[in-house]
């Protein structure tokens, strides 16, 4: 015989779903925030010295860096500005730099929580020499981290089944990384893969709405121009804006693949530029491999065992940006050696969303998106 379903049991069909008021949201997030800056703020006195922190606070560059005039620093403009800013409201060049850590921390927090609630993603990016860029850091790479994440958040969340991002809101997102500090401009082939799509072993442009790329582009356009606007102030002698630079090209910050080419970059250049060892020797890799497992010490483990868990498409912007970030921490040159762990920390950061989105299944071919997605590999 078959059985009645009791008709004053609820079906889950109709049991309405639940729903928290938009408020509780708001209130977690801004309790996270808080708490999260206090903790950092707290833990200032287990700060770590980074790469720049004696070229931020010596006396002869204090009245040049943090003067009250408006002051353009080329490599991180917005990064620059808010410790600036917040220093002349304080007084105190430290106590600047430690709130603007502690509050980028408690930013950091809050768009963690906005990628995944999962332990196992928090313990992976979280466990990592990057927290200590919120611990009364005396640096620039707080707020850049900040950014870094909401760039990386939005491309991931462009790629879902049911997209929550569009290419302009990456765009945007990325500009807005670049102006904080220009390291983020590595990661900007990252972007492509909201392009493509692979459909039956081919690749196929990905549908948009119209006229997304064509804003795209103009985003980018104008990105460069506004970074190039206090360049061309300097030249034309401007009063009242101080455009700080150097005259260090790319080849001055990669690290060299013989000694005679070490030494051919470091005679070409006026500001005392020089290498601390050449591609491929012990010393370098001894680097290279110290600031990747600095950088990843659970996320490299994460990482090797849940690799085959990496299915769907909504992977492919972490994937290009976690090799990005290896391969230009394996070329780029650490000129303070170990105190550049702070610099060398960001290029790991899409490594560890990676692993620990792969360990707590977000990146598994869901039901119904093999569709859209493709069948990759076929």
């Amino acid at each position: 015989m078959s059985s009645i379903p009791d008709a004053s049991l609820p079906t889950p069909a109709a049991e309405p779903a639940r729903r928290h008021p938009a408020w509780r949201g708001f209130a977690t997030n801004l309790l996270i925030f808080l708490l999260g800056s206090l903790v950092f703020y707290l833990l200032k006195p287990l700060a770590l010295e980074g790469g720049d922190t004696a070229l931020y606070t010596e006396a002869q560059w204090v009245s040049i860096f943090w003067r009250e005039g408006f002051v353009y620093y080329n490599r991180e403009p917005l990064a620059h500005q808010l410790v600036r800013l917040v220093y002349l409201a304080v007084g105190d060049l430290h106590q600047a730099f430690i709130l603007c850590s502690a509050v980028s921390g408690g930013l950091f927090l809050v768009l963690l929580r906005a990628f995944s609630r999962t332990r196992v993603v928090w313990a992976a990016v979280l466990v990592s020499c990057l927290t200590w860029n919120f611990v009364g850091h005396i640096e620039l790479y707080g707020a850049t981290a900040v950014v870094l994440l909401l760039y990386f958040i939005v491309l991931v969340r462009a790629l879902e089944p049911t997209p929550r991002a569009t290419p302009v809101q990456a765009a945007l997102a990325l500009a807005l990384a670049f102006m904080t500090h220009k390291l983020a401009f590595f990661f900007a082939p990252a972007l492509l893969c909201l392009a493509f799509r692979r459909i039956d072993g081919r690749w196929r442009v990905r549908p948009w709405p119209a006229r997304q790329w064509e804003k795209v582009l103009l985003i980018i356009i104008g990105m460069c121009a506004l970074d190039l606007l206090p360049a061309i102030a300097n030249l034309l002698d401007i009063r009242g804006l101080l455009y700080i630079t150097f005259t260090e090209g790319l080849l001055d910050m990669l690290t060299p693949p013989s000694r005679g080419w070490a030494f051919w970059v470091e005679s070409r250049n006026d500001t005392g530029m020089y290498f601390l060892f050449t591609l491929g020797s012990p010393l370098h890799l001894a680097h290279f491999f110290g600031f990747v497992v600095a950088g990843a010490p659970v996320g490299l483990v994460l990482l090797a065992l849940n690799w085959r868990r990496i299915r769907s498409a909504t992977a492919a912007p972490l994937v290009v940006a976690s090799v990005i970030g290896i391969v230009w921490i394996f070329v780029w040159h650490p000129r303070i050696g170990w105190k550049d762990w702070d610099l060398f920390s960001m290029g790991t950061l899409p490594l560890n969303l990676l692993a620990g989105g792969a360990a707590a299944g977000m990146f598994e071919r869901r039901v119904g998106s093999a569709a859209e997605e493709g069948a990759e590999g076929t």
